[in-house]
């Protein structure tokens, strides 16, 4: 069915297109025909479900595109003539598919690991979408280009297979329609194809090139109907073509129904265009005789998009009932913790923000230094970036992120406004709000940090201004003699005129704006030329070829055997992978290729920035049932399934010994590894009867128990056993919980059965107060005993008396050996989990990238007053100058990291052995 629902959708599209954009040639109605359908599809998908939507949306496409036909024909239904093609379009066009059919298949999109579980589950028919591997969150982010793949992807393929296919189709039918945006008001053909040039190639901001190595992820359909919307847009305001034609109302319903459903792909981009319209419109309203009919025409599509954004679900739906219905309840969340909004995907809104015209900066060199700054001479010309944080979005730090679109944006403004370029202009005012945006509106605590995604869209915007000027530059005017001729005595001249010198800013703004690309594109060639062609590879093939992915082949068999019996809503528990952001991953794909959900994983700690971060570290359920054995937990909890590694944890032999579990499929690849799947049976607790007289704990692997008061350090995710003494007459199981200060659970509480055996609990991966609670198991259930946990390991790091011996000077890239003394005033012991980094800060903020959180295995075992000190030697950094020494830790279990404080600065004087100059 999955085929014949594209071949339909793709007719309906093409007809009502043609019905409502006569402006446009039939090969811009062709183009524009893949946008509308994935926009038709994403639209029925959201109002009727991702599976139940097909045979609605089969119907409806055969009627209305039926319909639309009919009207075309009957009426003889014009549109304009067709424009020539000429061979430097079809190049362009031709690279831009060569090199997204390139990347695809080369790179790995790293946000895979959330998006590919989502795609899978909606094949299941899981929908509204619930985060994969916390099912008990809804999330409400921008979900259209998922349900979109969700929607063609049969249960059970790889969701590569739908992604392989649409990113090229997105990438051309965008670049076809931004030409055809671009040419009817260029005043050359080198103009419109440079500003799709530059737009697709050109951009540069942070480690982005352009469109053409952006198709990948979400962003391929972000900025594929961003351009359609803009098509739209221009269409509406009569500022597309240079003659206006007769009113459409089917092109007011058609711009406001695309637009209204985009705010489920992309809500900021959402905004962003219905900020340009509004500045656009007084320029429109200028040059238009029918004032009502264009505000009328306006009016009808700002309406119907605002009301569908309002009511279909996604970002804007969530803050409208937020602002509608007081502050939302985000579920589990006493307290709005940044790990469970960022789970939810919630964001607020505040106009106008504290930090006015700042930016909350991450410290990654990705996304704070453009690709045009990467080239000599340009990379001495980058300013100390410093760390994170709010940053000036007019600062000199922040300026580099960017390359020639902004630095050429007033030149690119007055060049619009003198050619009365209006889509480029439209292009422009989009940037400029993209730009200014995030330094106007605070997004809460999660999304503050996404400024990045506002600075790529105004580089996007800004930049296909720019090619058009560029072109401009490149065009002689007729009749200017060329610079080199020869004269009537046969000797040859240099003669420059005005025509040549915008001929050579043409050509220099050409190479600068494109070397990032021309050394992109030149590295795939290289890449080629040593490793052959990609493909055509399988998806199965493809994902065991990515090294970070962790897989094996067994592991992509035993998810083909849990497709078959998977049902709706279904939980699976595995052994695979490790504990840390890669080590996900062989989760991630067994859910992509099935649709489970996957237990096992916890939240991240709640004081760590952790948006676009996944989910690796492991919950108290998994922790307890591999260190302890117990099975019960697992048995009495709401998970179906259980995948194995028989080599890596003893869960697997547990299962084995239990009834409650049948093996369901075993594979074994060619290269030994072998996986299992097990079926859990239902186990329903009985009713408690029992009474609590004492509890003591103790360590996991520990000898004794003790009282809780005589824990003398409580460590962050640790397992810990309690020993309860129970009436005679006890029976049934009990449940324990694990509660912060605002009386909210910390992962999942687990039930025992109480067999005499030893309970358990893990702590959380934060530090804090915490509370045990035992309770008896049911509705009303009866609090047994209360214990207090108090977990500040990492205050007794802060409170650590550091300082740091170095020598008078050292010569760059010398050996520079350090004396680091360490005093703690109360007892201090480690046990393998902490690592110390060494940090070179330069003047003005800017960490050494090179030498950046050097590691250094810190095992400390300190009575209060003790002190230990440890001999260092590092390499110094490469540049002269003073530099200003930090130390931290990092819990290589937690990812936390812990600032030691300094009794006194402590800066390495780097400069040449011959230099006479004292410290």
């Amino acid at each position: 069915m999955t085929g014949l629902l594209v071949i339909t959708t793709l007719f309906c599209a093409f007809w009502l297109n043609r019905a409502c954009l006569p402006e446009a040639t039939k090969a811009d109605t062709l183009a524009a025909s893949p946008l509308l359908a994935a926009t038709l599809i994403i639209a029925f998908a959201n109002f009727f479900g991702p599976v139940e939507c097909k045979p609605v949306l089969l119907g409806t496409s055969l009627l209305l595109g039926g319909v639309c036909m009919a009207f075309c024909l009957k009426t003889g239904h014009q549109q304009a003539e067709p424009r020539p093609v000429w061979w430097g379009q079809l190049l362009f066009l031709a690279l831009v598919l060569l090199y997204v059919f390139y990347a695809q298949w080369r790179f790995l999109d790293s946000d895979n690991w959330i998006h590919e579980p989502l795609i899978a589950g909606y094949t299941l028919g899981i929908f509204p979408p619930v985060h994969p591997f916390f099912p008990e969150a809804v999330m409400n982010g921008h979900y259209g280009r998922d349900l979109l793949i969700g929607t063609l992807l049969p249960h059970g393929a790889d969701p590569l297979l739908v992604v392989w296919l649409l990113n090229p189709i997105m990438a051309f039918s965008s670049a076809w329609l931004l030409l055809s945006i671009l040419t009817p008001r260029s005043p050359n053909r080198a103009a419109s194809l440079m500003g799709a040039v530059f737009c697709f190639f050109g951009i540069c901001v942070g480690f982005r090139v352009g469109l053409v190595d952006t198709a990948d992820g979400n962003n391929g359909v972000v900025y594929a109907l961003v351009i359609y919307l803009f098509y739209l847009m221009l269409s509406v305001l009569h500022l597309h073509f240079p003659e206006e034609k007769k009113a459409n109302p089917g092109l007011w319903l058609l711009s406001g129904f695309v637009l209204g459903i985009y705010q489920l792909v992309y809500e900021t981009h959402f905004g962003l265009l219905l900020l340009t319209a509004s500045v656009m419109l007084p320029l429109a309203l200028k040059k238009t005789k029918h004032i009502n009919r264009l505000l009328g025409g306006v009016a009808v599509t700002a309406a119907l998009a605002l009301l569908l954004a309002s009511v279909e679900g996604g970002p804007i739906t969530d803050l409208v009932q937020s602002k509608a219905f007081g502050d939302r309840a985000v579920s589990g969340t006493a307290d709005g913790e940044v790990s469970d909004l960022n789970v939810e995907q919630h964001v607020s809104i505040k106009f106008p923000k504290d930090n006015l015209f700042q930016v909350r900066a991450t410290a990654a060199r990705y996304q704070r230094i453009s690709v045009g700054f990467e080239n000599p001479p340009f990379r001495n010309w980058v300013p100390l970036l410093g760390g994170e944080g709010y940053l000036s979005i007019f600062s000199p730090a922040f300026l580099v992120t960017h390359w020639l679109p902004l630095f050429l944006c007033p030149l690119t403004l007055a060049w619009c406004i003198k050619r009365e370029h209006w889509p480029g202009l439209a292009f422009w005012v989009f940037g400029a709000w993209a730009y200014l945006v995030p330094g106007l509106v605070d997004f809460g605590p999660v999304y503050e940090w996404e400024y990045f995604r506002w600075e790529y869209a105004a580089g996007f915007a800004w930049a296909v201004p720019l090619g058009l000027l560029c072109g401009d530059l490149l065009t002689l005017q007729e009749g200017v003699k060329a610079p080199f001729y020869r004269s009537e005595e046969g000797g040859w001249n240099l003669h420059l005129t005005g025509s040549h010198k915008t001929l050579v800013a043409g050509v220099l703004i050409a190479v600068l704006g494109l070397l990032p690309a021309e050394k992109m594109l030149n590295g795939a060639v290289i890449d080629i030329q040593k490793n052959g062609l990609p493909g055509p590879l399988s998806p199965s093939r493809w994902r065991l070829k990515q090294k970070d992915l962790g897989l094996e082949s067994a592991d992509i068999q035993i998810a083909e055997a849990l497709s078959q019996v998977i049902q709706k809503h279904d939980k699976v528990l595995t052994d695979l992978g490790r504990e840390t952001p890669f080590g996900l991953w062989p989760d991630c794909v067994l859910s992509a290729l099935t649709g489970a959900r996957i237990s096992g994983r916890a939240k991240p700690p709640v004081d760590r920035r952790v948006h676009a971060h996944p989910n690796y570290h492991r919950s108290m359920l998994w922790k307890v049932i591999t260190e302890t054995g117990r099975l019960d937990p697992l048995l009495y909890s709401d998970i179906q399934w259980v995948v194995t590694d028989p080599a890596k944890t003893r869960l697997d032999s547990l299962l084995a010994q239990t009834s409650a579990a049948k093996l369901e499929a075993e594979v074994t690849d060619s290269e030994g590894h072998t996986r299992r799947l097990w079926k859990l049976a239902t186990k329903l607790p009985e009713k408690t009867s029992a009474t609590v007289t004492d509890v003591k704990v103790r360590a996991h692997g520990a000898e004794s128990f003790q009282p809780f008061e005589e824990v003398e350090e409580w460590r962050t995710a640790r397992v810990y056993e309690l020993q309860l003494d129970l009436a005679p007459e006890s029976s049934g199981q009990i449940e324990i919980a694990l509660l912060d200060k605002s009386q909210k659970v910390r992962y999942q509480t687990l039930v025992f059965d109480l067999n005499g055996e030893p309970l358990a609990f893990a702590t959380p991966l934060e530090e804090g107060e915490f509370e045990v609670v035992g309770r008896t198991v049911g509705e009303n259930s009866q609090e047994l005993f209360r214990r207090s946990v108090e977990v500040k390991f990492r205050q007794r790091l802060e409170n650590l008396k550091t300082s740091i011996e170095v020598p008078d000077f050292v010569s760059p890239k010398s050996p520079a050996p350090l004396r680091i003394r360490l005093e703690s005033n109360e007892a201090l012991k480690t046990e393998g989990e902490l690592v110390l980094l060494l940090r070179f800060q330069r003047e003005g903020g800017d960490y050494v990238w090179e030498l950046d959180r050097l590691p250094h295995p810190l095992d400390l075992t300190l009575q209060a007053g003790e002190s230990k000190t440890l001999e260092w030697t590092v390499i110094a950094p490469w540049e002269t100058g003073a530099y200003q020494l930090s130390l931290e830790t990092i819990n290589q279990e937690t990812g936390l990291r812990t600032v030691l404080k300094l009794q006194q600065p402590a800066t390495l004087v780097v400069r040449p052995a011959d230099s006479r100059v004292q410290k």
